[in-house]
This record gives structure tokens, C-alpha cells and sequence, in this order.
């Protein structure tokens, strides 16, 4: 068992959508946000700094049983599972009271900042948070490859949107998918989402496209011909 670690916070009402519920987006922002205070609680952000190595994610599986709103006082915990020669997985659950209402894994590996690339993982890099040492990967969701899109969009990426590694934040590409989507998912819960981070961007201008198939939509962000991310959303109806 990995060392847990939780945090409180309140939902403000910048943090929500539409409907009064936490954004995507946003609560992806608050996941990571938690995951880098017990980082650096246990010490560990500048010893990786001073190596020139950082955490990269690679993907994330969210599980939605319920989505807080404003005002809610939401409790994340989080806690690293597992890691093999090249890849950690981070477990989070968001609660209200003893109520769990988000849960997810993620996947991260480690890069060289300088030469941009992975790196295997030392075990003194994770040892701190006890996390359980595997011989295989742990398994994610398979998100499939678009052939035939129906909708596309293009955004160009701003300043804002570069964040501390020198490239887009992974809760980017969340907003990207969420302006696209037609209107008819406004009034849906997404139960389950699953995204696939393939290459960083840092500048110009990126592609959405969406395939809906009802219950289910699939999304691919592009630069060009180079795939950035994938993802697949199970949607129900509110």
C-alpha cells in the first residue's frame, strides 16, 4: 500500500460548468494539484528538479459517480499504486463526506527535460511514496483509432495554456474536447472518460475531431498529421 495523502477543498464557482457541476477540466487541475502537494511534502520536487527529470502523464481513466458542485466540500485523496522499469500509476478518489464520488488511475512516466524523452525510473525517485514494485504494466483502458470523424475544431494554443514542463497542460486538451462537443452532451453526466496523452505541443494550432456514436463519443487532437491525444467519454443522461 503507497503512502495516501488528502487534501480538502471548496469548489468555487469559476471551477464549474453550466449546470453548476465541477468541470472536467477543472477537476482534472484539482487531482494534479493534490498529487504535486504530496510531491513536495515528501521532499521529492527538487530532487528530481536537480536531476533535470520530471513527471509526465501519459493517461488517465476516470470513473464519475456523481460530480460535486459549487459549494461543495470535496476531500481528494490520492495514492501511488504501483511502478515498473518506466511507468507509475497514481490512484485518486474524490469524497463528500464518506460519499465516494470520482475515482481514477493515472498514468506517468519519467522524462528528461533537457533531451525531452522517458527515462527508466530509479526506485529512490518513488521509494518515498511506497508505492508497490511490478514486473508489468498495470492495465488502462484501450481507446480505439478514429477512421471517420463527423465534427472537427481547431484552436490556437495561447501562453496560458504552457504549463511549468513547456508544454500544453493535459486539463487543456479536457477544455478542448468539452468547447467541441455538441450541445446535446450539455444535459449528460460523463461516467466514464479515458484520454491518452501520445505527444507534447507547444505552440500553434491543433485539430479536434469527434466521432459521436449517442452513449458514446471519440475524440483525437491533432498538430498537423501528429497525433496528440485520444480519448473516449461514456456519457448518461442526467
Amino acid at each position: 500500500m503507497g503512502e495516501i495523502y488528502r487534501e480538502s477543498i471548496v469548489i468555487k464557482s469559476h471551477e464549474t460548468d453550466s449546470n453548476g457541476r465541477l468541470s472536467i477540466p477543472m477537476l482534472v487541475r484539482l487531482l494534479l494539484y493534490v498529487s504535486n502537494r504530496q510531491t513536495e511534502r515528501l521532499g521529492n520536487t527538487c530532487i528530481l528538479q536537480e536531476k533535470g527529470l520530471t513527471w509526465f502523464i501519459l493517461q488517465h481513466d476516470l470513473t464519475i459517480h456523481q460530480m460535486p458542485k459549487v459549494d461543495d466540500t470535496i476531500t481528494v485523496e490520492t495514492e501511488a499504486l504501483s511502478y515498473n522499469k518506466f511507468f507509475t500509476y497514481r490512484r485518486f478518489k474524490v469524497f463528500i463526506n464518506d460519499t465516494v464520488f470520482v475515482e481514477t488511475v493515472m498514468k506517468f512516466a519519467l522524462v528528461d527535460m533537457i533531451e525531452r524523452k522517458l527515462v527508466r525510473i530509479d526506485p529512490k525517485f518513488v521509494n518515498v511514496y511506497k508505492a508497490e514494485r511490478l514486473s508489468t504494466s498495470q492495465k488502462m483502458t484501450k481507446i480505439k483509432r478514429l477512421d471517420v470523424c463527423s465534427d472537427s475544431q481547431e484552436y490556437s494554443i495561447r501562453q496560458t495554456d504552457i504549463d511549468m514542463n513547456q508544454h500544453v497542460n493535459n486539463a487543456v486538451y479536457l477544455e478542448w474536447i468539452w468547447k467541441s462537443l455538441p450541445n446535446i452532451y450539455h444535459d449528460k453526466l460523463p461516467k466514464h472518460l479515458a484520454i491518452i496523452y501520445e505527444n507534447e505541443v507547444r505552440s500553434g494550432k491543433v485539430q479536434h475531431y469527434c466521432q459521436n456514436e449517442e452513449k458514446v463519443t471519440y475524440h483525437v487532437i491533432k498538430a498537423e498529421d501528429l497525433n496528440l491525444a485520444r480519448a473516449v467519454i461514456l456519457w448518461e443522461y442526467l
